[in-house]
């Protein structure tokens, strides 16, 4: 009998052809043994669930010894007899591939006794709702609701954030406090009762075009913002007409709103004070500009808690020029702020300094043109600011005599930034950013690019135990050499030293170029820095300088990365002196360097030392092609693995 004639083990029926004769399934003969001539048709009709169907009857029940058309003959060792089809219910036997033989039986169907399989449930598709079924019939529950986010379903279904005198946010399954609404404040700090404190005063009005004498109404507006914050009292909101007043302005009552619905609203400052300055809690400014007029600080608060800037312009900052001055206090609030335009002649210059505040919150802040002299100018200076929480920084434009740097956080555990972006860096020494003395500090995504100095670093950690840098593309930090400078001419991608237990992972970092250059060097007494899904690239050192290097007294690790510098002399180097154990390096591509890829380091498996091919690095696409012998699967060089 031919293999065509093979048919499906009964214990495996469920999964057969849906046309076996087996416990109510009809059998297609002409499916199975072709069309025949005098066999006569077999009526469409299904059977009832669970009943045997017989077999139609057959005029010609001969064995043809001729295969029919496109089947391959019959074994000639094989059994022969009978024509394949399933008489009376009876079943196949299979015997290693050989021809089927009808088995004996004596009159009864040899139907072996097998459940029905079960049926599937029907499912009829409606719009998804948060239940716990799978409603759309796309095999996943619950999948059009974000519990990570929806504020109706924080964290489960009809979970709903829905906070007293708030405006709920849903962060990472949670329900917290975005922001309260007008009248009410978060004294105590606890998202659950929202914000408790209600100071529902009255509202003062400004128009500087009004006439004067007004009382602050809003028929006889006044015409100077510090003629109602001379007579606000908690509660009290300020609402300040377009046009251009007079500074100094002091709020020193709690709960005072201070507020513009226009973007051409300005406070203009002098020398002798600052512009505005906020000296109670519970203080919030909106949609309000600070022209410094030429004095040393745009804006300043002074140990006050609570405070909320939102939409605020702070610029035209002289002297030893700060835009904005945080001076103790915690939990303040930064929203959508811009800084710019703040020189310091001959002396420091920062756009945002804030020191000794407490679980200070950031979200979208930009600081750009800023320019000082000595010792140093900073975009935005965190210190001894604990729990700090930074999300869409934009910093650019930062230039500085000695000293310039982006972001600092200086002795500020816990610190948090999120999705930055800096650019545009000069200074004789030159960082993007610099972590000092900041246990678990994190930065994660974002670019520092376009870092240029005698000595240019985008990323500079020291004692930053348990930091960890995450999806940060580094490019194009570059280092002039000055021949009256030992220290000039050197860059970094990123450079940690006396740290321990650093993380570097989802990083890319291309276009180092100096005298000497590394892509990522970790200095005497950094312990177990950890690199992994990682990709170094295009760094040019021509006196010194490697991939990633590790120096005397220091231990890290380098895991499923490339590095393929195509300008530095080696690729993954550990210091002369250095014990082999103190660097070791598995799943990791070293490409092209002339005096070793893997030198004075422990090698574990999967190491490769072949062309990544970069999909177009002129481009700065350092993804790798679909012909690469290192599998890409992301960005950044993430999951590297071999392809056999």
């Amino acid at each position: 009998m031919p293999l065509r004639h093979t048919l499906c083990l009964v214990l495996l029926s469920v999964a057969c052809s849906p046309y076996e004769d087996l416990n109510g399934f009809p059998i297609d003969r002409e499916a199975l043994d072709g069309p025949t001539s005098d066999a006569p048709a077999r009526p469409d009709v299904d059977p009832a669930p669970g009943q045997d169907v017989a077999p139609a009857a057959d005029a010609n029940d001969e064995t043809d010894p001729s295969p029919q058309d496109g089947a391959p003959p019959a074994d000639d060792d094989g059994p022969s007899g009978g024509d394949g089809r399933i008489e009376g219910g009876g079943t196949p036997s299979i015997d290693d591939g050989q021809d089927v033989e009808d088995p004996p039986h004596d009159g009864e169907p040899d139907t072996p006794d097998v459940q029905d399989p079960p049926e599937r449930p029907e499912c009829t598709p409606i719009d998804e709702i948060c239940d716990g079924v799978d409603n759309d019939c796309d095999g996943r529950v619950d999948d059009a609701f974000n519990f990570q986010a929806d504020i109706r379903h924080c964290g489960g279904c009809d979970v709903v954030c829905d906070h007293p005198g708030a405006v709920p946010l849903c962060e990472q399954g949670a329900c917290v406090v975005r922001e309260c609404v007008r009248g009410y404040y978060d004294v105590d700090g606890d998202p659950s009762n929202g914000c408790e404190v209600e100071r529902a005063g009255r509202t003062l009005f400004v128009d500087i075009t009004a006439a004067q004498g007004g009382d602050g109404t809003i028929e006889a507006p006044f015409t100077q913002i510090t003629q109602a914050t001379a007579i606000a009292e908690e509660g009290d909101t300020i609402e300040v007409a377009r046009g251009a007043y007079d500074g100094p302005v002091l709020i020193d009552t709690p709960f005072v709103s201070l507020r513009s619905d226009s973007f051409a609203t300005w406070i203009d400052g002098d020398d002798d004070a600052p512009a505005l300055q906020i000296s109670a809690d519970d203080v919030r400014v909106h949609r309000i500009g600070v022209n410094a007029g030429g004095g040393e600080t745009g804006l300043q608060v002074v140990d006050q808690d609570r405070f909320v800037l939102e939409d605020v312009r702070i610029q035209n900052v002289r002297g030893e020029a700060t835009g904005l001055l945080v001076l103790g206090g915690q939990r303040g609030q930064l929203a959508d702020l811009t800084v710019f335009d703040v020189r310091g002649s001959d002396a420091a210059a920062h756009g945002i300094r804030i020191q000794g505040h407490e679980a200070l919150r950031a979200d979208g802040v930009e600081v750009y043109d800023i320019a000082g002299g000595l010792p140093f100018t900073g975009g935005i200076t965190l210190t001894g600011c604990d729990a700090a929480d930074l999300k869409d920084l934009d910093v650019s434009g930062v230039s500085g005599a000695a000293l310039a740097y982006a972001i600092s956080v200086d002795t500020s555990a816990d610190a948090r930034l999120t999705s930055i972006s800096v650019t545009d860096i000069t200074g004789r020494t030159a960082l993007g950013v610099t972590l000092f003395e900041s246990a678990d500090a994190s930065i994660t995504d974002g670019e520092i690019a376009d870092v240029a100095g005698r000595r240019a670093e985008a990323l500079r950690g020291t004692r930053a135990h348990f930091a960890v840098l995450s999806g940060v593309t580094i490019a194009n930090i570059a280092a002039v050499t000055d021949p009256g400078d030992e220290a000039a001419g050197r860059a970094y991608g990123i450079a940690i030293d006396d740290t321990a237990d650093a993380t570097v992972q989802r990083t890319l970092i291309h276009d180092i170029e100096a005298h000497a250059a590394w892509g990522i060097q970790a200095e005497a007494g950094t312990e177990r820095l950890v690199v992994s899904y990682t990709t170094i690239a295009a760094v040019s050192g021509a006196a010194d300088g490697a991939g990633f290097e590790v120096r005397e007294a220091a231990t890290a690790s380098i895991t499923r990365c490339i590095v393929a510098t195509a300008g530095t002399r080696q690729g993954i180097r550990n210091a002369e002196g250095n014990p082999a154990s103190s660097f070791s390096a598995d799943t990791t591509d070293s490409f092209g360097h002339a005096q070793g890829n893997f030198v004075g380091l422990q090698q574990g498996e999967g190491n490769l030392e072949v062309d990544p091919m970069f999909a177009d690095t002129e481009q700065a696409d350092y993804s790798v092609t679909e012909a690469s012998p290192v599998s890409d699967r992301g960005r950044y060089g993430v999951e590297i693995q071999l392809i056999p």
